[in-house]
């Protein structure tokens, strides 16, 4: 890696036209190559609310179905050198449930496992499969994963942070206890996925979704494409989005109040300097 001093720091603007620019060349790739994708949560509400980004937010999400997901992921770093697609597939150390395309020209750093993770500024890529039609099925498959991802959560919070004593205190020996590191919880959590996937019905949903139960939506939602406009180019995004972004956020153009305004990303990214 090359040395601090060639780095600078990256605006919020450079972000998202690095963001903007991964998300063009995916949409190249995945025409060429018979690949669907959608937009996908705070970037479908975007594309619908403000034909871009909301206002507050600084990221890119997208989605696959299952045979595109590995389609994508087998192929697409052949295609070219500057973008790669990251995941658990690829590299079971990855700390993500999720995969991310990212930009290695770029730097971005997460608090993960008690330290800082360098990947680059990227665009995350989420996974949609199916879960069990038979209720009680599902609801114990719910269970289980929210347990997991408790415990995960302790995995990314920064510990040299400035709390109160106690608080400070009880993070350090959960931490201690778990043990565990994140990609070993993402592994917990797709077994325990797995040994539920049979029988299932025309449902999907995706296991890291922060929606719970209201992430639950129909296949028949993603059968068909069309394409919306975010940030003056077009994508593509499933036919039914008014129906999927109902399910997810309810009345979906109206905007938060002031204070919920806000991201929940916390990261630094930098440019390498000229």
């Amino acid at each position: 890696m090359d040395s601090v001093s060639a780095w600078r720091e990256a605006t919020v603007e450079e972000v998202k036209a690095i963001q903007l620019n991964i998300l063009k060349c995916v949409k190249e790739f995945c025409t060429e190559n018979n690949i669907r994708f959608f937009l996908m949560y705070g970037t479908l509400l975007g594309a619908v609310r403000h034909k871009g980004y909301i206002p507050w937010d600084d990221d890119v999400d997208i989605c696959m179905l299952k045979e595109d997901y590995k389609k994508f992921t087998q192929l697409f770093n052949a295609s070219q050198e500057r973008y790669r697609v990251y995941s658990r597939e690829i590299d079971k150390t990855f700390p993500y449930y999720f995969a991310k395309i990212v930009d290695t020209d770029t730097r971005l750093s997460e608090f993960i496992d008690g330290k800082s993770v360098d990947l680059g500024i990227n665009v995350d890529l989420f996974l949609l499969d199916t879960i069990p039609s038979d209720l009680k099925k599902r609801s114990d498959m719910f269970k289980k994963v929210k347990k997991i991802k408790k415990k995960m959560s302790f995995t990314t919070i920064d510990t040299t942070r400035k709390r109160v004593w106690y608080k400070q205190l009880y993070i350090k020996i959960m931490r201690l206890l778990l043990r565990k590191k994140r990609a070993e919880y993402c592994w917990d959590i797709q077994r325990t996925v797995e040994k539920y996937q049979e029988p299932f019905d025309d449902s999907l949903y995706e296991m890291m979704s922060p929606y719970g139960l209201k992430s639950i939506l129909a296949l028949e939602w993603f059968s068909n494409t069309c394409e919306l406009e975010f940030e003056g180019a077009l994508f593509p995004a499933p036919t039914d989005y008014k129906a999927i972004l109902q399910a997810l956020y309810g009345d979906y153009m109206i905007q938060p109040p002031k204070e919920k305004q806000i991201t929940h990303h916390i990261y630094k990214a930098y440019l390498k300097k000229e």
